[in-house]
């Protein structure tokens, strides 16, 4: 097989125009959140329905153990028209993937991790988008924030449910307190005890800055940075 799709065209090289921007803007979040990965062109999934961006998370074996190579530990990839197939009157935004489990759990037992321990979404962060250049960069910051936050031991959840939407309908741009709003209402479904905001503002002044509201006091607080962020969501860190 692979002597025959050795002179195959790359799947790079046939990407349509909105293929190659969503591309552009994934690569661009990984690198900046310090992912590492490999572009691997004869990596496809088996469905017609799966679109954009397919992967497969792999692990390098013990040096001790003959799985000297990548193993797959997880594969999925894109599927926006999955729901098409189901009576569906428009594509939907979706993501999913299987992972076999007894190699998680052999990968965390080689890195001498335990078992997971059940969190409650402390933090519900959403990103304030409004399809303007800054976009690409609030998504960015919010990663980032979340990565940082999660280090200090406080559980986060970002919330996807606005840029979804957004890249469906392509509407005009919403204004910050409207997707504020309903970003306090997810929060508050949600079980958190704060919702945090980040937006253009936020996003220009550095790598964790972010608006904060106290779901329990109501109290808001505006543009902290880490340090200060840390302080207020003392209440709900929880011991590693």
């Amino acid at each position: 097989d692979r002597e025959c799709i050795a002179g195959a065209p790359l799947l790079r090289e046939s990407l349509s125009l909105e293929s190659q921007s969503r591309f552009s803007s994934l690569c661009s979040l990984l690198d900046g959140m310090g992912v590492n990965y490999i572009i691997d062109d004869h990596l496809v999934r088996g469905l017609d329905y799966y679109c954009h961006t397919a992967f497969e998370f792999t692990t390098v074996g013990d040096s001790n153990s003959n799985a000297s190579r990548p193993v797959a530990v997880l594969a999925g990839g894109r599927y926006d028209m999955l729901a098409t197939l189901m009576n569906s009157k428009r594509p939907v935004p979706a993501i999913g993937w299987a992972a076999g489990v007894e190699r998680l759990a052999l990968e965390l037992e080689r890195c001498g991790k335990g078992a997971f321990k059940e969190e409650f979404p402390g933090v519900y962060l959403v990103p304030l988008l409004s399809h303007t250049t800054t976009d690409d960069l609030i998504k960015l910051r919010s990663l980032q924030c979340a990565s940082l936050l999660r280090k200090h031991g406080i559980p986060v959840v970002v919330s996807y449910n606005q840029a979804d939407a957004d890249e469906l309908e392509l509407t005009s741009p919403k204004k910050r307190q409207n997707i504020i709003k309903k970003g306090i209402k997810e929060a508050d479904k949600a079980g958190a005890r704060f919702a945090c905001f980040i937006g253009e503002e936020e996003s220009l002044q550095g790598e964790c800055v972010a608006s904060l509201k106290d779901l329990e006091t109501g109290e808001l607080f505006t543009s902290l940075r880490e340090e200060e962020l840390k302080a207020r969501l003392s209440p709900i860190i929880m011991e590693s």
